[in-house]
């Protein structure tokens, strides 16, 4: 015989009250016949059966068990055993089992493994027929709902997948249920899931303030980033605006938090860089011709950007000069600078770049020198000689002079010829007007021109060497220099 595991028989076992000879014992209405199955099965509904004119037949017998075949074995006070063999096949899904439980796992992260769930009969087969999906729920501690997943049922098997990644953290319950089975259930650890939270790392110049630290998050899961945070975190640096250079302060981050998370830390630092200072040439004024070598000597700078109340005390090193000026660098050129070479200056803190400056080139002061003149009176009018004129280098300076007399009555000048007038002592002066725009204009020079006196022409008296006494006569002369009068007088006689 056939049944279905868990069911009534469809064919209810009669058995027959025999004598010896095999003959049914009709008048038998009393014999209580009885029914075991052999190991692994278990009878369902009555177990015994009165017999009636010598049968005795069951009505609601059944067998659940693992599908395969069992022996029935029906008994009677008295009277021999029969047995019978029944093959038993699955029956009809009665409840749901976990066959692969559900794997704890970390936020954000599906159960693993996933969960299978089979359907099976009263006596524990699989019910291949079942078709219904099998629903799992997710449930926090409070009962409260946290994910749902449906999975239908392949051969008997409902398999899931994708579950757990969007429940919260903590243990789960997860419930499985199909129609009208009955329900299998399950506790899941879920664990918070980690994100690392890293101080940023930044970059400011000595002296600056200080700079804001943020953290950045990996980790987050579901979609999900720090808007879910229930406290940021705080983060912080030990650089102060005093930090040095190469010192490399901390930044770090702590005490953020968040449902369904752990959170690590990464510090970063802050990289401090040099200031920037600017050296700064100082201007210079200088007449053409001066040397190089007195420019680069007379160099000299000023600082501008420390910070920090720093000086330039906190500079080594010294500072050289290059200059586009040279010696023959024309007056009044625009644009000459004086360079400083910084490469020779440290600081712990600082860099340093290089300022120009600017030389202003001067006209430089001929160099004039004159002969004095001397003269006697009479002479002829007469050409001066110019006076000498050196500029830098002791150049002879070439240029145009005017001339003018301190004193006309002595001496009268026109152009650059003197005329002698009078005896006496007048002071000439020149004015030198330089070719070249490297010299001033308008230097004078002086030169002293004596006039002496000349030397009278012979004076002969024109009266008559003798007279007669008491006889008047009128004294005469000729010869002589120049104009005026002649006076008389007796050196002897009467």
């Amino acid at each position: 015989a056939g049944a279905a595991s868990g069911a009534a028989f469809a064919t209810q076992p009669s058995i027959e009250i025999t004598d010896s000879g095999g003959n049914r014992v009709t008048s038998d209405s009393s014999t209580v016949v009885s029914v075991a199955v052999s190991t692994g099965g278990t009878l369902v509904g009555s177990t015994t059966a009165t017999a009636s004119n010598g049968v005795a037949t069951f009505t609601d017998l059944g067998l659940t068990g693992l599908a395969g075949t069992y022996t029935l074995t029906f008994s009677a006070t008295d009277l021999s055993e029969t047995s019978d063999p029944i093959a038993l096949a699955a029956g009809s899904g009665t409840a749901l089992t976990i066959t692969t439980a559900a794997g704890a796992t970390t936020y954000g992260t599906d159960f693993a493994p996933q969960p299978a769930v089979t359907v099976v009969d009263s006596g524990g087969n699989t019910d291949t027929t079942w078709s219904t999906d099998v629903t799992a729920t997710v449930k926090d501690s409070s009962g409260n709902t946290l994910e749902t997943a449906t999975a239908t049922p392949i051969s008997g098997v409902a398999t899931f997948s994708g579950l757990g990644s969007t429940s919260d953290a903590g243990t789960v319950s997860v419930e499985y249920t199909s129609g009208a089975l009955t329900l299998a259930s399950e506790s899941v650890v879920i664990s918070p899931a980690s994100v690392t939270v890293t101080a940023s790392s930044e970059s400011v110049t000595y002296g600056d303030p200080i700079p804001a630290i943020s953290p950045s998050y990996v980790g987050f899961t579901n979609g999900q980033d720090e808007s879910v945070l229930t406290t940021n975190p705080t983060c912080t640096t030990t650089y102060t605006r005093s930090s040095e250079v190469g010192s490399s302060p901390g930044t770090s981050c702590k005490d953020a938090a968040a449902d369904n998370y752990t959170f690590t830390y990464v510090s970063g630092s802050v990289t401090i860089e040099k200031a920037t200072v600017t050296v700064t040439a100082s201007d210079q004024s200088v007449t053409y011709g001066t040397a190089v070598s007195t420019v680069t000597d007379a160099g000299s700078v000023t600082y501008t950007g420390f910070v920090n109340d720093d000086t330039s005390s906190v500079v080594s090193g010294s500072v050289s000069y290059a200059t586009a000026y040279t010696s023959t660098t024309d007056a009044g050129t625009a644009g000459v600078s004086i360079t400083p070479d910084v490469s020779g200056l440290s600081a712990t803190n600082y860099s340093f770049v290089a300022q120009n400056g600017t030389v202003t080139i001067g006209q430089a002061t001929p160099a004039l020198s004159w002969s004095d003149v001397t003269k006697v009176f009479g002479a002829a009018p007469f050409p001066l000689t110019a006076p000498s004129a050196t500029g830098a280098g002791g150049a002879v300076l070439e240029g145009a002079y005017s001339y003018t007399s301190s004193d006309p009555s002595v001496a009268s000048v026109s152009g650059d010829v003197v005329t002698v007038v009078a005896a006496g002592s007048s002071t000439l002066t020149a004015t030198f007007t330089p070719d070249s725009s490297n010299y001033t204009s308008g230097e004078t020079v002086q030169m002293t021109l004596l006039v002496n006196k000349a030397d009278q022409a012979t004076l002969t008296m024109t009266s008559p060497s003798l007279v007669d006494y008491g006889e008047t006569i009128t004294l005469a002369a000729s010869g002589g220099s120049g104009t005026g009068s002649v006076s008389f007088g007796v050196e002897a006689g009467t």
